[in-house]
């Protein structure tokens, strides 16, 4: 039975990391969003600014993502406890 455990344990702590992997992508892509955005509201340029705003919801939503797999391996972990 420690067995079984030990690896969900394990599975579980990969989840964490690629939840947290998510976070991090997400938020760069988020960041770069942001930078291309402005730049394209600045410069005039609305074809940039549209992808800015486009990069920026998908980092968004890929940051929530990483935040929710992270937390739902956290609760995993803690009711096996």
């Amino acid at each position: 039975m420690d067995d079984m455990k030990d690896r969900v344990e394990d599975k579980l702590d990969h989840e964490q990391a690629e939840g947290r992997k998510d976070q991090v992508t997400g938020a760069w892509d988020e960041l770069k969003g942001k930078v291309k955005k402005n730049v394209g509201d600045l410069t005039d340029n609305h074809s940039l600014e549209a992808k800015g705003r486009m990069q920026e919801a998908s980092g968004k939503m890929e940051r929530e993502a990483g935040n929710m797999r992270s937390e739902a391996a956290d609760a995993a972990e803690d009711a096996i406890d």
